[in-house]
């Protein structure tokens, strides 16, 4: 008689041939409570000793371990494997405190330190503490995540971990707890340097901002937005007018702050409720161009990060020209240059309207050196009865207001000089 009948097996379960070998006991009970010998087959070695505990093998990929703790668990195929990977009984995971079971596409096995979860789709991986705890926060299998399709892994800084999964990731810390991150914020959090970036980890997991979705971390937040954006022209030409002349505190004040002051004008025609959020990890990537610098960061962001130099006309340019979620940019940019021959600026293309932004290439030589902001539009008919389109801008730098800027200016200072109109798409979503 097995020594493991002593735990809790009636006499009904004596133990018996099976095969070449003996099964009994509480080994004996999980095999007929499981499927018997249509899922298992025949034993292939004897009952065994684990570490405190006792196992024994069959022909059809399965195996059935016992503990104390954790009674006789049947497990098997490609989940047994991952079990042996991470050292058995020995390993992370401990003993199975339950048989493999289904799960929506899948199967799973619990064990005393985690979980691991298969698929047909993903193959099995492990999953452990407070990132199994949030993973069933979000319906396991279920969820936005899906399942795994990494294991626990573990990260250099801070100590941190993670899984990856189907919709998307889970990471913890001990300073930040496990957060998920799926969908565009994870892609510009990835696009930055995952945790090593200057956003660190995540602090939270994604919630409502804004018409849209934003997620805080370490060094900031991250924005997306899923609906449509409306440019507020009406807004933004406000703002312009208000302002020409100084900064609001909740801005810091630069001496040369061209850039600055259209990022402020498209903040108030909340354009800034598309793309990327507040850290300063983004002010080196071209397509989240203002997260930390400009009009993001207002008197809501932790720290209200401005730009400071006329060199970030290029980035704020380059910015309006990436393409959104629909196909269409966020801005159309129209070059706009004059010639020796007219000594004059150009005819302004008739899209434009207030709100939009003029860039200035003084020396056209593919550096952009300043920009303003459209406040007014105008037809004026020249001596040769052409109609023809003039504005006014407002910017800052050399304060100006209403400055006038039309065809005929005359000016030989134009001549050089190539100008881009940036029309802001009313909506770009």
């Amino acid at each position: 008689m097995s020594g493991l009948l002593a735990i809790g097996v009636t006499p009904a379960h004596a133990d018996r041939q099976i095969g070449g070998y003996i099964v009994g006991g509480a080994i004996e009970v999980e095999y007929d409570n499981a499927g018997g010998y249509n899922v298992f087959g025949n034993p292939t070695t004897p009952e065994s000793n684990a570490v405190n505990g006792k196992f024994q093998v069959f022909e059809r990929s399965n195996s059935i371990y016992w503990s104390n703790a954790t009674g006789a668990q049947q497990i098997g195929g490609r989940i047994r494997d991952k079990w042996r990977d991470l050292g058995w009984e020995t390993g992370v995971l401990g003993y199975p405190t339950t048989r493999e079971t289904s799960a929506v596409n899948g199967k799973f096995n619990v064990f005393q330190g985690g979980s691991i979860y298969w698929s047909s789709a993903t193959d099995a991986h492990n999953v452990q503490g407070l990132i199994r705890d949030a993973w069933k926060n979000k319906n396991w299998e279920t969820g936005p995540l899906g399942f795994p399709t990494t294991d626990e892994t573990a990260l250099s800084k801070n100590n941190g971990k993670y899984n990856h999964f189907q919709g998307g990731s889970i990471y913890w810390s001990p300073n930040t707890g496990a957060h998920a991150v799926w969908g565009a914020i994870r892609d510009t959090w990835a696009q930055a340097g995952w945790e090593n970036s200057s956003y660190g980890y995540p602090t939270s997991d994604e919630y409502d901002y804004q018409g849209g979705k934003r997620q805080d971390f370490e060094g900031g937040s991250i924005n997306y937005n899923t609906g449509p954006i409306y440019y507020d022209r009406a807004a933004a030409v406000a703002y312009a007018e208000a302002n020409w002349n100084r900064n609001p505190a909740s801005y810091r004040t630069y001496s040369n702050d061209c850039t600055n002051f259209v990022s402020q004008v498209l903040r108030a025609g909340k354009l800034q409720d598309r793309g990327s959020g507040t850290s300063t990890a983004a002010a080196t990537n071209p397509a989240n161009w203002y997260a930390g610098i400009d009009f993001s960061a207002g008197s809501d962001a932790p720290t209200p990060y401005n730009s400071n130099t006329w060199s970030l006309s290029f980035m704020l340019k380059s910015f309006l020209q990436q393409t959104t979620s629909n196909g269409r940019p966020l801005a159309e940019e129209i070059s706009i240059k004059g010639t020796p021959a007219q000594k004059t600026v150009p005819i302004l293309p008739p899209q434009m309207q207030p709100g939009d932004l003029l860039f200035y290439d003084w020396e056209n030589d593919g550096t952009i050196d300043h920009a303003s902001v459209v406040v007014g539009k105008y037809n004026t008919v020249t001596p040769d009865t052409t109609t023809q389109i003039s504005s006014t801008i407002n910017m800052h730098s050399n304060n100006r207001q209403h400055a006038f800027w039309s065809l005929k200016s005359g000016n030989p200072t134009w001549v050089n000089t190539k100008v881009f109109l940036v029309h802001i798409n009313d909506s770009a979503r």
